[in-house]
């Protein structure tokens, strides 16, 4: 199986498929990538998304930003 990703949202709301919330889980895929769905809130504003890859081990982070508008 693949590495574990742990994606955190500022606002709105993260899906994998299967979970929904601030805070989810996703396994790579074979070929190393793993996605979530990010649905923004309905208020204004700038919202962070960060994955942080072998979190159990304080591992390599990305951040990503959207805006809601």
């Amino acid at each position: 199986t693949g590495a574990g990703i742990l994606f955190t949202t500022s606002a709105g709301t993260l899906s994998n498929g299967t979970t929904t919330g601030t805070s989810v889980i996703v396994t790579t895929n074979s070929s190393g990538a793993a996605s979530v769905t990010l649905t923004l809130p309905s208020s204004k504003g700038t919202v962070t998304v960060t994955a942080q890859d072998q979190f159990a081990l304080g591992g390599t982070s990305a951040t990503f930003t959207e805006t809601a508008n």
